[in-house]
C-alpha cells in the first residue's frame, strides 16, 4: 500500500546531545524558543517531503490537485499562526524581563524605606531617653531647691 511506501520522519532519541527534540506538549512553558523554531522548521520540511511523495504516487486529478492546494494552504494558516505565537512569547519574555526588572527596584526602596524608618525609630527613642533624663534631672533639681532653704537655716 502507499502508506507503507511511504516515508517515516526522523525521530529522535532522548539524549544529553540532542536539543532539537521537542516534548508532545509544545505549550510546555521550559520549551526554548529556539527549540520551538527548530521543531517548527522540521515539521515543516516533513510536511514538504510527504506532499512531494504523494504527489509522485497518486493520481493528478483535479480533485486530487484541489485537495492538495487546500492541504498547502491550510499549512501556511497553521505556520502563519506558529510565527504569530512564537513572536507573541517573545514579547510576553521580553514583558517578563522588564516586570522582573521593576520587581528588583520595588524589592530595593522598600529595602530602602525600612532602613530609613529603623534609623528613624532609633533617633525618636535617643530623643525619648534625652527627655526621660532631663525629665529626672529636672526632678532632682526641683528636690534640691526645696531642700535648700531648709540647709541655710
Amino acid at each position: 500500500s502507499a502508506t507503507k511506501d511511504m516515508p517515516t520522519e526522523n525521530k529522535t532519541k532522548d539524549t544529553p546531545g540532542n536539543q532539537d527534540v521537542v516534548p508532545q506538549n509544545l505549550n510546555h512553558q521550559e520549551v526554548p524558543l529556539d527549540v520551538m523554531k527548530a521543531h517548527m522548521q522540521s515539521t515543516e520540511t516533513e510536511f514538504e517531503n510527504k506532499l512531494k511523495y504523494l504527489a509522485s504516487k497518486g493520481p493528478h486529478g483535479d480533485e486530487y490537485m484541489q485537495h492538495m492546494q487546500k492541504l498547502q494552504e491550510k499549512f501556511a494558516v497553521v505556520m502563519k499562526e506558529n510565527a504569530n505565537l512564537v513572536e507573541k512569547v517573545k514579547d510576553i519574555e521580553h514583558q517578563n524581563i522588564i516586570l522582573e526588572g521593576e520587581t528588583d527596584t520595588i524589592g530595593e526602596y522598600i529595602s530602602l524605606y525600612q532602613s530609613q524608618r529603623q534609623a528613624l525609630r532609633l533617633q525618636f527613642q535617643q530623643k525619648d531617653n534625652l527627655i526621660n533624663k532631663l525629665l529626672n534631672e529636672r526632678s532632682d533639681m526641683q528636690v534640691i531647691i526645696q531642700k535648700a532653704p531648709l540647709i541655710r537655716m
